[in-house]
């Protein structure tokens, strides 16, 4: 990432997503970040793009649009190429692979069982997630690390279930296995 090569420094969501590789390369796989298989790459670009987002802090539409401010637009977090996870081909580039976890994020933030959590909060919960993700990270495993982080950051049982549907919604489900489940305060 060079500044002074396209206008892209003016855009404070590309500058966060790119700084955020850095972050997750510190934070993914015990410092050792996310490996190079197809899916971790995508994870790699998703959790830039959500990070991006979140740290630009805008509301309304551009708030789901990447580098909007610069040169045009480059991603949106809303409307990307790749919504579900049928559609994930290994073959295709990272950042259009890395959509459908993009979305789900989008889903879970803009779902009104969530309405009352802040970009704040957000960020925190995707920040923490990533020290959770091992560097062979696959969809799910990213899952499971916000699902995790949100509920360390007293996310109740409702806007966890708004997460889960979201990801559920674009094919990242739930590992199979045994699933036991503790009841919450709040039922």
């Amino acid at each position: 990432f060079l500044f002074g090569t396209g206008g892209y420094e003016y855009a404070l969501d590309v500058t966060a997503h790119e700084f955020t590789h850095a972050v997750i390369d510190y934070a993914c796989g015990g410092g050792n970040g996310l490996g190079n298989s197809a899916e971790a790459k995508a994870l790699n670009e998703s959790m830039s793009d959500i990070m991006g987002s979140l740290i630009e802090g805008k509301s309304g539409d551009g708030k789901w649009v990447m580098g909007e401010d610069a040169n045009g637009s480059t991603r949106s977090l809303s409307s990307p190429d790749i919504k579900h996870y049928d559609a994930f081909d290994p073959e295709n580039d990272e950042h259009d692979n890395s959509g459908m976890y993009t979305y789900a994020a989008y889903l879970m933030m803009t779902d009104s069982r969530t309405a009352g959590i802040s970009d704040e909060t957000w960020a925190r919960v995707f920040y923490l997630s990533m020290f959770m993700l091992p560097s062979d990270a696959v969809m799910t495993d990213g899952r499971q690390g916000v699902l995790e982080a949100a509920a360390a950051y007293g996310f109740t049982e409702t806007q966890l279930q708004a997460v889960r549907d979201a990801f559920d919604a674009v094919g990242i489900a739930e590992p199979a296995g045994i699933r036991i489940t503790l009841p919450s305060a709040d039922g």
